[in-house]
C-alpha cells in the first residue's frame, strides 16, 4: 500500500493498476475524486507511461547506465497538472527501478524533488548523489 494507494504488479505486462486519490483544483478549492490509472513501463520508448481510463496522461523518460537507471523527463498533460499524477507517476516508477534493484540518477528537476520530499527513496538514489538528499 503506497499512500492509500493499492498497487497490484501484473508480470506478464509489467503494469502498476492503482486506485490513486488525485487531487483538482476547483472554484471552491481542492475537490478530491478517485480515477482508474495504470503506469506501465514501455521499454520501446524508454518511458514509464501514466494512463488514466485508457489515455495517456503521462510520462517519466529514462535511461539505463550500468547498474543505475535516469530518470531524465516526466511530463503529465495539459489539462492534467495539478491533479497528483505527476506524483503517482513517479512514485510508481521508483518502486518499479526498486524492484530490479538498480540505483536511480535523478537528473529529472520533478523526480529529484519527489525524493527530496519521500526520504523512503533516498537509499534509491545512486550512492555517489546520496547526499544530496539527505539533510
Amino acid at each position: 500500500m503506497v499512500d492509500g494507494v493499492r498497487s497490484r504488479v501484473d508480470t506478464q505486462k509489467t503494469p502498476f493498476l492503482s486506485d490513486a486519490s488525485a487531487f483538482s483544483r476547483g472554484r471552491t478549492g481542492y475537490v478530491r475524486f478517485v480515477e482508474r490509472l495504470l503506469v506501465l513501463d514501455n521499454p520501446g520508448e524508454s518511458r514509464f507511461e501514466l494512463q488514466l481510463e485508457g489515455e495517456l496522461v503521462g510520462f517519466a523518460e529514462y535511461l539505463p547506465a550500468g547498474e543505475s537507471v535516469i530518470i531524465a523527463h516526466t511530463e503529465i498533460a495539459d489539462g492534467h497538472e495539478g491533479e497528483g499524477l505527476g506524483g503517482v507517476l513517479v512514485r510508481e516508477a521508483l518502486e518499479r527501478i526498486r524492484a530490479t534493484g538498480k540505483t536511480v540518477i535523478p537528473t529529472c528537476p520533478f523526480t529529484a524533488a519527489y525524493i527530496g520530499r519521500h526520504p523512503e527513496f533516498v537509499d534509491l538514489v545512486a550512492p555517489a548523489l546520496r547526499d544530496q538528499f539527505t539533510r
